[in-house]
């Protein structure tokens, strides 16, 4: 399953200070376009999602959120939209050599946010995306509506703020669904229907069995192992900034077995993706982290290597000054069949990086 101006838009960061970033970041650039992370080694392509120029004219990003590739390896980019583009559609398809395939969903301008693709039992790929205001959409690849669930049952009864942000499948057809920015619970759904089977954690700053910031999920079936749900979120944060990443794994049944130990290789864990062994998890703090499947570290990708303060107001830059083979924010990725991994960043005016195996 597959699943950037230093100038008038810096903000709060001095013009000294701005030169001392960047300073900073190409004295630790590499010669070329690749890099290495022990085992992996990928070359970097920023600019591989390619529009036609009659729609590239004008247009422009929203914040990519998603990414999703199907068995075909075609790609799947979801993005929140601008209000001055003339083409409004907030699903790219792209096939794996950058070229647009198809578009569509307008409808989920400005709250674009989770996309997956999941294999029902039958072989049939389907497409979960999470929309900030709108709820949960089921979709065929081509975007017709299977299904939408605005908010579970329990949400309506209790009233409660609701703002969803990833999804995971379970091989029986149960789809978690994370509710990343509302009430911080869990909701596991009937794949067929969205029905409300059951919802587990919630708002508790890392209380046994609570969850703070359930951003990202991932369902680890690899062989050998009882299947657990992963849970990816962060620390509250102290009035320092020190905080750092946590994965948390529950059982299929929404009961906590426990916290992953090497979390602290991980700042702002946004989403999964898996290829082997090899677990990938775009952190928004600046690089794409590598675990094994021990969940021990591998490497860091693309490492910014700045501040958190800075990196939040870098991510505010027009894209093409974003760093060379370094990420700002990295908000989702999806590897292929063949090991390519694609990574989309939480920036304004968007970003996009195909990282090949070299």
């Amino acid at each position: 399953m597959s699943k950037l101006a230093l100038g008038a838009g810096v903000g709060a960061l001095s013009l000294p200070h701005q030169l001392g970033v960047l300073n900073a970041l190409e004295s630790k650039s590499e010669s070329n376009n690749k890099l290495s992370s022990k085992a992996t080694s990928f070359d970097f392509d920023h600019a591989w999602a390619k529009l036609p120029k009659d729609l590239s004219e004008g247009f422009r990003y929203g914040l990519t959120h998603g990414v999703a590739v199907d068995s075909q390896d075609r790609v799947y980019i979801a993005h929140t939209g601008h209000a001055e583009n003339t083409f409004k559609d907030c699903i790219l398809v792209f096939s794996e050599n950058g070229e647009l395939l198809d578009s569509f969903g307008e409808e989920f301008a400005q709250h674009a946010h989770g996309l997956d693709i999941f294999q029902e039992k039958d072989g049939t790929e389907v497409i979960y995306l999470t929309d900030l205001k709108r709820g949960l959409f089921k979709m065929t690849l081509s975007g017709e509506v299977l299904w939408h669930l605005d908010k579970p049952q329990s949400m309506k009864v209790k009233k409660q703020w609701w703002r969803p942000s990833n999804v995971a499948v379970s091989e029986d057809g149960v789809v978690y669904l994370a509710d990343g920015y509302g009430s911080h619970q869990i909701f596991a759904l009937s794949s067929k229907t969205g029905e409300e089977l059951f919802q587990f954690g919630g708002t508790g700053d890392h209380e046994i069995g609570k969850t703070f910031h359930p951003h990202g999920l991932w369902i680890d079936q690899r062989p050998n192992s009882e299947p657990y749900l992963i849970i990816g979120e962060n620390y509250n944060r102290n009035e320092k900034h020190d905080f750092h990443g946590v994965l948390l794994r529950y059982r299929l049944d929404g009961t906590y077995h426990d916290t992953v130990e090497t979390a602290h290789e991980l700042i702002s864990p946004r989403h999964f993706t898996s290829y082997g062994d090899t677990l990938a998890i775009p952190d928004l703090d600046g690089r794409v982290t590598l675990l094994d499947k021990n969940f021990q570290l591998v490497g860091h990708i693309g490492d910014i290597a700045v501040p958190h303060d800075d990196i939040r107001e870098m991510r505010k830059n027009d894209p093409v000054t974003h760093p060379n083979k370094k990420f700002v924010c990295p908000h989702d990725a999806a590897y292929d069949s063949k090991g390519n991994l694609y990574v989309v960043e939480w920036v304004e005016g968007g970003r996009i990086t195909k990282l090949s195996p070299s």
